[in-house]
C-alpha cells in the first residue's frame, strides 16, 4: 500500500502510530496550518517516531513506553493572546508538573514551503538546552494535530519527534443528574422534606412531569422525570462547543449519538458500553431556566 493511500485514511492517534517516519513526514507536509486560537486548551500528546531508532525491537519498546503512565510527557496547554501570538506550557509526570514554557506564532515551516504553528522555547525560565528546542504543528485531521521537533541549529534534530495532540477534556461542568422516577411528586417531596433539598420547580406538560431539586448551592442539580426510560440517571455535562466536542469524542470511539433539544440548548446523549448514560449540552439559552424557577404544577 502506498504512502498516499495510507495517509488519506488517518482519523486518530492509533492510525498515526502505525506509520513510519517517512509516512508521517509526508502526512505533515500535506496537512493544514491551524490558527493559534484553534489550538487553545489542554491537548494530550504522545511521541510517535524517532527516525534513527527504527529497529523493530527498539521501535516496539519506544511505542510501549510512550503509551505507559511512566512516560513523563503528557501533553501541552495552549492559549492564544492575539491572532499572531500566544503562549503555552508542557504537562509532565501525570500532569503534576507544568514545565518548559513556550511562545507560539505562525510562520514558515522548516519542513517545506508552507506555514506551521511554531513553538519557541527561548523562555528565560527554561534550561539552556530546552531553549534551543523548536516545535511546529499542523492539523492532519479535524482536531488531530501532528508536530515535529528540532534543535535551533538550522536543521531538524536527528532525533525527530512526531506527535499527536487532541482535546484532552472538553467537559466544563456536570450540571444535572437527569433521573428516572415512577412517582415524581413523591420522590421530589422526599428529596425536599427528608434530604433537605430545595424544590426549584415542578412542571407538568405534554403528559410528563419534571421536577428539579437543589441539594447544594451549586450544580449538579437533580432532575426527576417520569418520561425517561431505563433505571440509570443521565449525567448532563455542559460544554463550550457541542459540535466540536461530539466530533472529538467520536474520534476517540464514542458511538450511538442521540440528538435532542433541552430548554437550555442543543444536547447529544450517549449510552456507554457498560450502560452508563452521558449527555452533553451547549448553554445557548442560559436565561431560559429562570422562566421555570418557582413554578409548581404539582
Amino acid at each position: 500500500m502506498g504512502t498516499t493511500e495510507r495517509t488519506t485514511k488517518i482519523r486518530n492517534l492509533d492510525d498515526l502510530a502505525a506509520l513510519g517516519p517517512e509516512e508521517l513526514m509526508a502526512l505533515y507536509i500535506a496537512a493544514r496550518t491551524p490558527s493559534l486560537e484553534e489550538l487553545d486548551g489542554r491537548l494530550v500528546g504522545r511521541m510517535l517516531a524517532v527516525p534513527r531508532a527504527q529497529q523493530p525491537h527498539v521501535r516496539a519498546w519506544l511505542e510501549k513506553f510512550s503509551r505507559s503512565p511512566l512516560f513523563p510527557w503528557q501533553g501541552k496547554t495552549f492559549k492564544h493572546e492575539t491572532a499572531d501570538h500566544g503562549h503555552g506550557v508542557n504537562r509532565l509526570l501525570g500532569e503534576r508538573l507544568t514545565w518548559f514554557r513556550f511562545h507560539t506564532f505562525v510562520g514558515p515551516s522548516h519542513a517545506g514551503d508552507f506555514d506551521a504553528v511554531h513553538l519557541d522555547y527561548s523562555h528565560d525560565g527554561n534550561p539552556p538546552l530546552v531553549r534551543k528546542v523548536k516545535d511546529e504543528v499542523r492539523e492532519v485531521a479535524p482536531g488531530l494535530y501532528l508536530g515535529l521537533a528540532y534543535l535551533d541549529e538550522g536543521r531538524r534534530a536527528p532525533g525527530l519527534l512526531l506527535r499527536d495532540r487532541e482535546v484532552l477534556n472538553p467537559f466544563l461542568q456536570l450540571d444535572y443528574l437527569y433521573t428516572p422516577s415512577n412517582d415524581v411528586a413523591t420522590d421530589a417531596k422526599f428529596f425536599a422534606d427528608v434530604l433537605g433539598g430545595k424544590l426549584a420547580f415542578a412542571i407538568e406538560g405534554m403528559g410528563a412531569r419534571v421536577a428539579m431539586v437543589q441539594l447544594t448551592d451549586g450544580p449538579p442539580h437533580v432532575l426527576l422525570t417520569d418520561h425517561l426510560e431505563g433505571d440509570r440517571a443521565i449525567y448532563i455535562y455542559r460544554v463550550d462547543d457541542l459540535r466540536k466536542t461530539v466530533s472529538a469524542l467520536k474520534r476517540r470511539g464514542l458511538k450511538g449519538e442521540h440528538r435532542l433539544e433541552i430548554p437550555m440548548g442543543p444536547c447529544s446523549s450517549f449510552v456507554l458500553p457498560n450502560g452508563h448514560r452521558v449527555a452533553l449540552y451547549e448553554a445557548s439559552r442560559p436565561g431560559v431556566l429562570e422562566h421555570f424557577l418557582g413554578r409548581h404544577d404539582f
